[in-house]
């Protein structure tokens, strides 16, 4: 059977491709060691974070943090500011339709004290008003993720984060930026953030490895405090040996993209296009006014998305009923979305909600296959 793999967002599959520099593998000194062997995977990882940085077109006031992937540096973003000082009556700002690993945070935080305040964006966007009237004088820090992962909305984080900053000048402003690094251009600067979060398995066939965008001034200050003690890699926020062979592929990987994002873009928006023009009437696209071109949200009639999904993955196409990390066991599992909620979805449309997420590599014809499949599903799954 040919497998259609259309679950880019979830990750980029291993198999894809295979490692093209294999040298990185042979080295196996720790960064830290000063010998030569040691020199040499230290070089590897600094050579990762300049390419990095450069791709989020840093020049100073910020520092690298390799981490274990997005969740971790989202945790570490939420968690280590709260850690870093004692509070009264500290609150959280975020948003409803939040990844889990902003959500699950919040909650711990809950049981510590912290008041978690959410604000909403139906139909994708944001209102101002409403960020405004949630931050006051005891907010601590506000997350805004800059793509959603399921329904592809691109929210206006500057604009957030601007308006945070006007209630209160001291608040830490952290950006979930997973899903839209390298699909959109994204600088710091732009986002007005002090943190963010990316991972590399979005992005290539990488796993295990991930960054924080810390500002200096947060460290300086101390506003921001490790999670993980030992060594005091990483800026003194990550300790532990780095995986040097994965983050030195995720920094070549980042600096063979970053000329190619507007190509990209133009293949992925063709590939949308492709798909939206070839639907089913009875099929619904979700499609926010500021989407990003790889993530598409098509809610079915009445077929619940699972049972799609599953249907699907036995012709060898695979797609997704929502976030990944949504669907495992414990957390968020079996629950409706609460993205597709928040975005004006009602339970039962969110229920039969189905998640295409595209890559360059994906064709034309892989999509006609789709189409049919999906048709073909819908006349025999549809429950009258």
């Amino acid at each position: 059977m040919n497998h259609i793999y259309l679950d880019y967002a979830a990750t980029y599959p291993m198999q894809t491709c295979e490692p093209n520099s294999s040298h990185v593998l042979e080295f196996h000194g720790n960064p830290s060691s000063i010998h030569g062997a040691g020199d040499v995977s230290r070089d590897l990882v600094e050579r990762a974070r300049r390419q990095i940085a450069a791709s989020l077109s840093i020049r100073s006031g910020y520092q690298v943090v390799f981490t274990s992937g997005g969740t971790e540096s989202n945790n570490l973003a939420l968690l280590g500011t709260f850690f870093a000082k004692n509070f009264a009556q500290p609150n959280i700002v975020i948003g409803a339709g939040e990844h889990a690993s902003i959500l699950m945070p919040t909650r711990y935080l809950a049981k510590l004290g912290v008041e978690v305040r959410t604000y909403s964006a139906r139909c994708g966007v944001v209102d101002l008003t409403e960020i405004a009237a949630l931050v006051d004088e005891h907010t601590i820090l506000i997350s805004a993720m800059h793509t959603n992962n399921e329904t592809g909305a691109i929210h206006d984080v500057r604009s957030i984060f601007d308006t945070a900053k006007q209630r209160n000048p001291r608040i830490i402003c952290h950006c979930d930026a997973v899903g839209g690094y390298m699909k959109s251009p994204i600088s710091m600067a732009q986002t007005g953030a002090h943190l963010l979060s990316i991972s590399a398995h979005k992005i290539a066939p990488i796993h295990g490895t991930g960054a924080l965008i810390v500002a200096n001034e947060l460290l300086k200050s101390k506003r921001i405090v490790p999670l993980i003690h030992g060594g005091g890699q990483e800026c003194g926020l990550r300790s532990g040996t780095e995986n040097v062979a994965a983050i030195a592929q995720f920094g070549a990987a980042v600096n063979a993209m970053s000329s190619q994002i507007l190509d990209n873009n133009a293949q992925l928006t063709m590939l949308k296009y492709h798909l939206m023009q070839s639907l089913p009437p009875s099929v619904q696209a979700n499609i926010p006014d500021h989407h990003c071109p790889h993530i598409i949200s098509l809610t079915l009639p009445k077929i619940r998305s699972e049972v799609m999904v599953n249907y699907l993955s036995s012709q060898g196409i695979y797609v997704a009923n929502g976030s990944a990390c949504h669907s495992t066991k414990g957390g968020l599992a079996g629950r409706v979305s609460h993205a597709l909620l928040d975005f004006g979805l009602t339970p039962e449309q969110a229920d039969c909600t189905i998640r295409i997420s595209l890559a360059p590599c994906v064709t034309t014809d892989m999509i006609d296959t789709f189409v049919a499949m999906l048709n073909e599903g819908i006349q025999k799954l549809v429950r009258k």
